[in-house]
């Protein structure tokens, strides 16, 4: 096994975060003695194409790979592994906006600790994951937060779109940025219909506002989309917000971020299993582990898979 660590940084993530994230890694790296290459990421799909660089160098060896930055960054590196049947675990530290997979997963864990199972070889995790294909795309790849159509994905647009500005770098600082994006939003709430499968049960929803596929129940940097998904459960949990007007959206926005009880309201249905089929039948703008998806219509379908992790 090739003891080199291969770092891949998307270092503007966070506004500056990741690059301070880096720093406390590679000064770990040093304290143990721990050789390593830094690849910093330069455009927006670069992370994948640095994966399939250090996945033809090594050939059939395991490389240590170490990702820091946002959801999106690890999304790009895990699905490029998974697609060419690496099952080479990864050592994740938050450097993002979101950092929902960190919430999820990670947020007990120091990055001295974290260094310390490469170190030592400590066993990975295999921890749940969605396989999915969208449209008519013969490669399958891995939701590892969720995946949403409607008002969850005009709130990731809106994010990105404002994330350099002076506003959003404050907003980063205290952890505001999905929370202050909700309300700009509300002023063009999405109304579409979807239908499909779950396990083989047919189902159709109308006035649908949030369609989210959900792996882990953190969405937009620790808000909360779904109280019933488990995220150590192997299992596909699909959520909706659907009828919702004006009038009804503040009380439902209390139970989100405020007594975490969305469940009881009329306009949410969560539904769960282990295979589903969802077609979007109005073009809408969604979202994958925060990555924008433009409006068109979608055909999605889902299994419950696995990936390794250093946890």
């Amino acid at each position: 096994m090739d003891k080199t660590i291969q770092i891949i940084c998307h270092y503007a993530a966070g506004n500056g975060y990741a690059e301070k994230q880096l720093e406390k890694v590679t000064k770990e790296l040093h304290r143990l003695q721990l050789a390593y290459i830094i690849h910093r990421t330069n455009y927006a799909t670069h992370a994948s194409s640095i994966t399939q660089k250090i996945i033809e160098q090594f050939d059939e060896t395991h490389p240590h790979i170490i990702v820091i930055g946002g959801d999106g960054t690890l999304h790009q590196v895990v699905n490029t592994l998974y697609q060419n049947h690496f099952q080479i675990p990864i050592t994740y530290i938050a450097g993002g906006t979101g950092n929902d997979f960190h919430r999820t997963w990670l947020k007990d864990k120091s990055i001295e600790q974290l260094i310390q199972q490469i170190a030592f070889n400590a066993p990975a995790t295999e921890i749940p994951m969605i396989r999915y294909q969208l449209d008519d795309e013969e490669k399958s790849h891995l939701i590892l937060n969720n995946m949403g159509f409607g008002f969850d994905g005009l709130i990731n647009y809106y994010v990105q779109k404002q994330r350099h500005s002076a506003a959003a770098k404050w907003l980063q600082k205290f952890r505001l940025n999905y929370i202050s994006a909700i309300f700009p939003s509300l002023r063009s709430i999405p109304h579409f219909s979807v239908k499909g499968t779950l396990d083989g049960k047919p189902f159709q929803f109308d006035q649908v506002n949030i369609a989210t596929i959900i792996n882990s129940p953190y969405n937009g940097g620790g808000i909360r989309i779904s109280d019933v998904a488990v995220a150590t459960n192997d299992e596909i949990n699909f959520t909706l917000f659907h009828d919702v007007t004006l009038s009804s959206a503040l009380p439902l926005i209390y139970k989100v971020l405020i007594s975490k009880n969305q469940r009881t309201s009329p306009n949410v249905t969560h539904l769960k299993g282990q295979h589903l089929t969802l077609e979007v039948l109005h073009p809408v703008i969604g979202q994958v582990d925060g990555e924008v998806l433009y409006p068109q219509t979608y055909t999605v379908e889902c299994h419950v898979a696995r990936y390794p992790f250093n946890l």
